[in-house]
């Protein structure tokens, strides 16, 4: 009994130090950037045939993510996103997320707890013409079990936000 107690006294305080102190996190993110340092850092760029405005108004109406994006499950947020809001949403977990940077058709950043990791997500917008953004997408994950899982994949998982987000701001509503 005394050995498996110690087995998982050892596995928590391993585990506890795996995940950067949310301050740290915080810090990266309040100065605009994600945690190169982290087991899984991506950044993925698109360009977008459709205005800033609506490519952003898009990103910042969390409450219909899931309308547009299958990977979105639900979402719990107060309309329209700003600075300071917090907001939940699931995909694969349960995501709490809280705007921490709120620059309007420029960037918009989050820091995200997971169960398992936690995040920074940044979007990059990019007036390329008045008619056409480019928006790039870099996260960082922290967290033990990031340290198993593939970039590559989080690569394509960040792909097909973009591919969403692509489809949706170029859909002509009539």
């Amino acid at each position: 009994m005394k050995k498996i107690l110690m087995f998982f006294c050892l596995v928590f305080f391993s585990l506890s130090g795996c995940v950067p102190r949310e301050k740290y996190l915080r810090d990266l993110g309040e100065n605009g950037n994600v945690n190169v340092d982290a087991p899984i850092v991506s950044t993925v760029t698109i360009t977008i045939d459709a205005p800033a405005a609506k490519v952003w108004g898009i990103i910042t109406d969390i409450p219909n993510w899931a309308s547009w994006n299958s990977k979105v499950k639900s979402t719990h947020a107060n309309g329209i996103t700003y600075l300071g809001d917090n907001f939940a949403w699931r995909s694969k977990l349960k995501t709490y997320s809280a705007v921490l940077i709120f620059n309007p058709e420029k960037k918009i950043l989050w820091l995200s707890d997971t169960m398992s990791y936690k995040s920074i997500t940044k979007w990059d917008f990019e007036k390329i013409s008045p008619n056409q953004t480019k928006v790039t997408l870099s996260e960082s994950r922290d967290g033990f079990l990031m340290r198993l899982s593939s970039a590559k994949d989080h690569q394509k998982y960040l792909n097909g936000w973009l591919m969403s987000l692509k489809i949706k701001a170029e859909t002509v509503v009539f």
